[in-house]
């Protein structure tokens, strides 16, 4: 004798409903971290500017000290040479459209929804932008540049491979490596990093320098025997997402970094060449989001919510849901001065075991 269940007869199966929640899963998100590290400046209201100029003075030159002659006053002067750097603002948005009648039906809040992935979306975006800025103003130095005192220095370094001056070559190198062990990060190569920073004299920031690791690199720095041998794990943390501080370095884990696959200097998600960037300080500027002296610069980012009829949507079918900002971010080691001005931070390109 048949039981009646769920599934028997077959009619009862169209009885039985779904339960929706109405409570969303955590979605995926990214951790950024470069907005933290740059010079900002304010562009204020009524300011007829879209460019914000950084001014810096040239370094010291112990030449400009020379002996005296008692009794005679000297005739040789020395000058300050006042060097620029522009940061030319952009205006980027992004928008969305929603029906009424999902609206209308649906368990969800899109419009909320929308502003928050927008506002995610933004955040990425000018992350992104401080990222490829730091990456292409390194690579723009073409390997060597030549610094105060005549020595060389090489801001992008590549991991298990020693700098020819060619980067494109060492970059093919560090691809060419069939076992991901040979190219990995190490202690060894991110004192290379370090020591080209202070040969260059590039400040640090708060005592220390910024480093921006992936989580697949991180991997490989948390084993490595002379890591853990060294590595001093702070109650109290400097910056944003903090992990590790060693060698005077914070190293901070970050989502988005610059991948390479085979192509040198281009981006590719898809890729297992991983850089990570050693910031110094006045690295980068960025003009100050959120706040100014005024509090009312129209420069900030803002959200647009459409939700009215107009000529374009008479009966009032969709709303829309947009948020801009004018924003961009430039390297600080480029520009008008008299002397040559050496990177403010080292990209050091590697592989990862993760993969």
């Amino acid at each position: 004798m048949a039981m009646q269940t769920t599934t028997n007869p077959a009619s009862n199966a169209n009885q039985i409903q779904t339960y929706f929640t109405r409570r969303l899963m955590t979605r995926l998100t990214n951790e950024l971290v470069f907005a933290q590290w740059g010079k900002k400046e304010d562009l204020q209201a009524n300011m007829a500017a879209k460019v914000i100029r950084f001014f810096r003075t040239n370094q010291a030159v112990a030449s400009n000290i020379a002996s005296l002659t008692e009794g005679v006053a000297p005739t040789t002067f020395s000058e300050i040479d006042l060097g620029y750097i522009d940061c030319t603002l952009l205006q980027v948005g992004g928008l969305k459209k929603i029906s009424d009648i999902l609206q209308g039906i649906s368990l969800f809040n899109w419009v909320k929804e929308n502003v928050d992935i927008l506002g995610e979306e933004m955040a990425l975006n000018a992350d992104g932008v401080v990222r490829n800025a730091l990456v292409a103003g390194i690579l723009a130095a073409a390997g060597g540049i030549s610094l105060i005192g005549g020595s060389t220095g090489y801001f992008n370094r590549f991991a298990g491979v020693r700098n020819t001056g060619t980067d494109a070559n060492d970059f093919a190198t560090l691809y060419g490596f069939a076992d991901p062990n040979m190219g990995k990060f190490t202690r060894a190569g991110a004192l290379s990093c370090i020591t080209q920073l202070r040969v260059a004299k590039i400040p640090k920031i708060q005592g220390s320098y910024a480093v921006a690791v992936s989580p697949a690199v991180l991997q490989d720095v948390r084993l490595d025997p002379q890591w853990t041998l060294a590595a001093q794990y702070n109650g109290e943390k400097l910056f944003k997402k903090e992990v590790v501080s060693i060698d005077g370095c914070k190293y901070v884990e970050a989502d988005n970094q610059f991948i390479e696959k085979n192509t040198y200097g281009t981006y590719d998600q898809t890729g297992g060449i991983y850089t990570t960037l050693f910031i110094g300080r006045d690295a980068y500027g960025t003009p100050r989001l959120l706040t100014d002296k005024t509090g009312s610069s129209p420069f900030n980012p803002s959200i647009v919510i459409l939700n009215k009829a107009d000529k374009t949507d008479p009966l009032n079918q969709y709303t829309l849901v947009g948020v801009k900002a004018f924003w961009n971010a430039t390297v600080l080691w480029v520009g008008s001065f008299s002397q040559t001005d050496p990177p403010r931070a080292v990209a050091y390109r590697s592989q990862s075991t993760f993969n």
